[in-house]
């Protein structure tokens, strides 16, 4: 088990991911999937009660070049956005079926329909936009609460609607605490996954960099380039993740 800002990240390589979600799909339990970046790690080194989440995980697959990058090779990158399609092309070849949670202003029900043009034969159960979810105080438990007040119709119509997989984009942090909270409560779901921004890239609200930028691992510069507001995030990724894990490194 390799660990890094002690938050564990699976070594597995792309095609041992995709055969382990097969057999969930295929299987009659619920597991989680996280996708873990640099912003997340740097998250969770602050915050013990995320981090707790995230080492809850069924699967913790590596989503950050960054994280490649600082592990000398021992993780394999699988971007979320490249992992959810991958899912996607899964289930549609296994007659397996979907459920898309979060996003904001119909970018949910957009990405539905990208998603029926590239997998017409993907069974996909339900599409909303998600129940409000606030954080709360850094560090302490829990870390966020649910203020909608039809968020128990949305856990009865999910569970109504038994989709195999769930891919939940609130966010980090506030994905999978809502996941790590209600799992218990999607009876017939197979996988949960949190996708962050997926959707968007999916809908086309938020154009995905350039082949070649992604390739080389600079997708973050793109994202500052379109959106410079993200600066403070970026920041994150690029310069104090990597000076904490060398940090520990030190310190070991």
């Amino acid at each position: 088990m390799q660990k890094m800002l002690d938050v564990r990240i699976d070594t597995y390589t792309k095609k041992e991911v995709l055969e382990k979600v097969k057999a969930w799909i295929t299987g009659d339990t619920t597991h989680t999937l996280y996708t873990p970046n640099p912003e997340m790690l740097v998250e969770a080194h602050h915050n013990h009660v995320f981090k707790e989440i995230l080492n809850r995980g069924d699967m913790n697959v590596c989503d950050g070049a960054g994280i490649a990058l600082m592990s000398g090779g021992v993780y394999t990158r699988f971007p979320g956005a490249d992992l959810m399609l991958a899912i996607c092309e899964l289930a549609e070849s296994q007659g397996g079926s979907i459920y898309l949670l979060g996003g904001e202003n119909g970018v949910a029900k957009n990405a539905k329909t990208f998603l029926m043009n590239k997998f017409p034969a993907l069974s996909i159960k339900g599409v909303h936009a998600g129940p409000r979810v606030e954080r709360r105080t850094s560090g302490q438990a829990p870390l966020c609460g649910v203020t909608s007040d039809d968020h128990e119709e949305l856990l009865a119509d999910i569970a109504m609607a038994k989709p195999d997989i769930l891919f939940v984009a609130f966010g980090h942090l506030k994905q999978e605490w809502w996941i790590d909270t209600f799992i218990s409560e999607l009876p017939g779901v197979k996988i949960v996954m949190g996708v962050g921004g997926t959707f968007d890239f999916l809908a086309g609200t938020i154009p995905r960099a350039p082949k070649l930028f992604r390739a080389v691992g600079l997708e973050w510069l793109w994202r500052l380039f379109i959106q410079p507001r993200r600066f403070k995030r970026i920041f994150t990724a690029v310069i104090v993740f990597p000076f904490l894990v060398l940090k520990s490194y030190v310190i070991k």
